[in-house]
């Protein structure tokens, strides 16, 4: 008896079986093994480091692939974190779903940017991110209303409910999980039609334009 074929491991599926299998293992390796190696406030700091590599990847769409200079990219990241605020802290929902409502934050004030930035490039293109971030950061993020003002805001771990992820090494694995994610959306965002678009705008924008 002949068994059936089994379907090609395309790209698309390999990262797919790879984010699967790093849901799976490494929560429970961390869980396991980070704990005996690492303290609680190493497992933080590289928690924020972490987050920080997001934050490069982004960029590096911007900068790297289309060759565009933003000077507010900064801006649009505390504007993200403090809409996850609002969500996690005052609305008391799961930190999952403030992580894509930041995410939704930052990417319609980047839309709204955008939009009528369309038209300029090089250094005016900089100066307007500047502008900007420099606005947003002085005035809008201070608002102590959202933003607990200069201070911060320290939000619970919340996953549902009254559960709390009181883990740091779990927490951890948690943003090593979307860091992988972003990772492979940037490393495959070039094979698209949008990834070509964004190397002729690098290469050269008058022909872009055409």
């Amino acid at each position: 008896m002949k068994l059936p074929d089994l379907p090609a491991l395309t790209p698309y599926r390999k990262n797919v079986l790879l984010i699967a299998l790093g849901c799976v293992l490494l929560p429970w390796a961390t869980s396991r093994a980070m704990p005996r190696v690492l303290p609680g406030s190493t497992s933080i700091t590289l928690s924020i480091g972490v987050a920080l590599a997001i934050a490069a990847l982004s960029l590096n769409l911007l900068l790297g692939y289309a060759g565009q200079l933003s000077l507010g990219h900064a801006a649009l990241l505390g504007a993200g974190a403090f809409g996850a605020s609002v969500v996690i802290d005052s609305w008391g929902l799961p930190m999952f779903v403030g992580w894509v409502f930041g995410a939704v934050v930052g990417g319609v004030i980047a839309l709204a940017i955008g939009l009528p930035a369309l038209r300029l490039r090089g250094l005016y293109l900089a100066l307007v991110t500047i502008v900007f971030g420099i606005t947003l950061t002085s005035s809008v993020l201070r608002w102590e209303v959202f933003t607990h003002g200069s201070a911060g805001a320290l939000l619970p771990q919340r996953l549902w409910g009254d559960s709390v992820l009181r883990s740091p090494s779990v927490y951890l694995a948690m943003t090593l999980l979307v860091l992988l994610g972003v990772w492979l959306v940037d490393i495959n965002v070039m094979r698209t039609k949008l990834g070509r678009a964004f190397r002729m705008i690098r290469e050269d924008e008058v022909v872009a334009q055409s």
